[in-house]
């Protein structure tokens, strides 16, 4: 909590973190340096708490449960990487796990402390027997955590052909699709651009 404190005003996240950050900066004037810095770590976060945000609830609602605005998010580990520079903060390799939650993906914070990324959860004991891919947005003070259009739209199919079990489904095709189909920004492959 009281790293989290020195990036935003608001406890958002607390537990017993481990890591090793490597920190670097290069700037014309020493006055400069701070806004230059970069900094690359791995870190593991044990028996904590993330809040304003219920993972497992916001997983639910691709059921139609809309109940995913603010709660929090207790887990047993958090790990990932973590790299800040000009442009923020990058989490990647994010692995949420606790006792009925198992989520990964990445998220990214803006200078403005706007969030974007994706995070696919899987609440176990549930019909959500399939993981849902998340979207993450809005700010760090308000975030916004929804099941991803294609997940949306695949559910909708899921449920109008197999209720319950069948919306699971739909959901995990729905993010396949968009992975086969969809492209997004993922950039074409070098040996294509050169016409080779």
């Amino acid at each position: 909590a009281p790293i989290v404190a020195m990036f935003s005003s608001g406890s958002t996240l607390s537990g017993r973190i481990k890591a090793r950050p490597s920190f670097s900066a290069t700037a014309p004037k020493a006055d400069g340096l701070a806004d230059m810095l970069r900094l690359e770590t791995d870190f593991e976060i044990a028996e904590g708490v993330l809040r304003k945000v219920d993972l497992a609830a916001a997983a639910r609602s691709v059921f139609g449960k809309n109940d995913n605005k603010g709660g929090e998010t207790r887990f047993d580990q958090l790990s990932g990487h973590l790299g800040i520079d000009q442009d923020g903060y990058h989490f990647s390799d994010l692995s949420i796990v606790s006792g009925l939650l198992k989520a990964e993906g990445e998220v990214s914070v803006g200078r403005s402390r706007d969030l974007s990324g994706e995070i696919t959860a899987e609440v176990r004991g549930t019909a959500s027997l399939i993981a849902t891919p998340l979207a993450i947005s809005g700010t760090i003070d308000d975030p916004v955590v929804l099941p991803t259009k294609a997940a949306l739209a695949g559910a909708a199919v899921g449920t109008a052909i197999l209720p319950g079990i069948g919306t699971a489904i739909g959901a995990r095709a729905g993010q396949l699709t968009k992975r086969l189909f969809g492209g997004g920004s993922r950039k074409p492959p070098e040996d294509s651009r050169s016409g080779r």
